[in-house]
């Protein structure tokens, strides 16, 4: 007869080759980057950024896309304010008097599909001149080459591309939330370079209007909090166009950190919400790492001492340390950023806690507050 432990163990074995074998894909994933680029593109291109109440903010991303290393001849930014009631108008109305390329336009009220975000960007899209759109947030300082560094792996049928989005970290609170975002978009990164793509940041995306257009834009798409994953899933499930997320360390995008954990629950509550509308294989991801942490974390607490080496939990909590520690050295050693791998040990600790507690936020939360707004 079985004790409960030993039920506990044997699952745990299971759960932990699922999760390791899941783990080895992913990090396989990051050394399949499509490295095709056109050796020359002269393409127009429009960078839209919504602001909604960025008057401490939006300064640093205009200086940022001011100094991109584009030819300012074809090259067009559409600022569009989303209801903002502070100063965040009257700081980009500045911008817009000494650039000629820089536009400013003022969101009108939504309806249907066309909410928040979604509706602002929709109106900022159709007032675009060119086929390429690039989309960041007020809240982003792009690098020179942000712009010259996507283009060129626009080839023709490529109809979007996803991108890498790091944070300004000044502690350790700030440094595990840049290291959850590099475990995200490392996850979004090697599932794309395997043909199963899971989702993408709508900070540091780009498609082809076209693309967009025929979707049906953001009108023809369901409402949704993480607006730019759903773009990113209908233009690929339309068949029509090649998709990309090309690991190219000039075209990393750098946003702010939240300052406080509500603001961080928000955050892991709204993508949570998001990621429910993820695909089959995408789901399963995260629930083979849920049951396998659960598993884990319940063994060690009945198991704490065990005279058995191979069920001791202990050996299961090192071997899953070293393999997200591979996959997240894979990430920033391509991405050049190695020096944040001194807040691993404290990511570890909140990755556990954060898998747990994330999925009751989503479900159990209510509606999701962002930007002053409920959905």
């Amino acid at each position: 007869m079985y004790s409960f432990t030993d039920w506990l163990n044997f699952y745990l074995v299971i759960f932990f080759g699922l999760y390791f074998l899941q783990s080895l894909l992913l990090i396989i994933g990051l050394f399949l980057d499509d490295k095709n680029y056109l050796s020359n593109s002269n393409e127009s291109v429009t960078i839209i950024v919504s602001a909604r109440n960025e008057e401490n903010k939006i300064g640093s991303c205009l200086e940022s896309l001011i100094n991109i290393d584009y030819p300012k001849n074809l090259l067009e930014i559409i600022i569009i304010d989303d209801g903002s009631t502070d100063n965040t108008a009257t700081i980009i109305k500045k911008y817009v008097e000494g650039h000629n390329y820089i536009k400013y336009l003022l969101a009108k009220g939504s309806n249907g599909n066309l909410k928040g975000k979604a509706n602002a960007l929709d109106q900022a899209i159709k007032y675009s001149s060119t086929d390429i759109i690039m989309i960041t947030d007020a809240d982003c300082v792009a690098l020179p080459t942000w712009v010259s560094s996507t283009v060129k792996y626009f080839g023709k049928n490529v109809g979007i591309i996803a991108g890498f989005t790091t944070l300004d970290i000044k502690n350790w609170f700030h440094g595990i939330q840049s290291l959850d975002w590099s475990y995200i978009l490392g996850m979004s990164a090697s599932t794309i370079n395997l043909k199963n793509p899971l989702s993408c940041i709508g900070n540091n995306y780009c498609f082809r209007k076209k693309a967009y257009n025929e979707v049906g834009g953001y009108k023809n798409i369901k409402f949704s909090v993480t607006e730019d994953f759903s773009l990113f899933t209908e233009i690929i499930k339309s068949g029509k166009w090649k998709y990309r997320f090309p690991m190219d360390h000039n075209r990393v995008i750098k946003t702010k950190p939240v300052e406080t954990w509500i603001e961080l629950v928000r955050q892991k509550r709204r993508w949570a919400i998001g990621g429910l509308e993820m695909k089959f294989s995408g789901l399963m991801f995260m629930v083979i790492a849920y049951i396998f942490h659960l598993l884990l974390v319940t063994v060690f607490i009945d198991n704490f001492i065990s005279s058995n080496i191979f069920t001791n939990p202990i050996y299961f909590f090192a071997s899953k340390i070293f393999i997200d520690f591979v996959f997240i050295f894979t990430l920033l050693y391509k991405f050049k950023f190695l020096n944040q791998l001194k807040y691993f040990l404290h990511f570890q600790i909140y990755f556990i806690f954060s898998l747990f507690l994330t999925p009751f936020t989503a479900l159990f939360g209510g509606k999701v507050k962002w930007k002053g707004r409920e959905f």
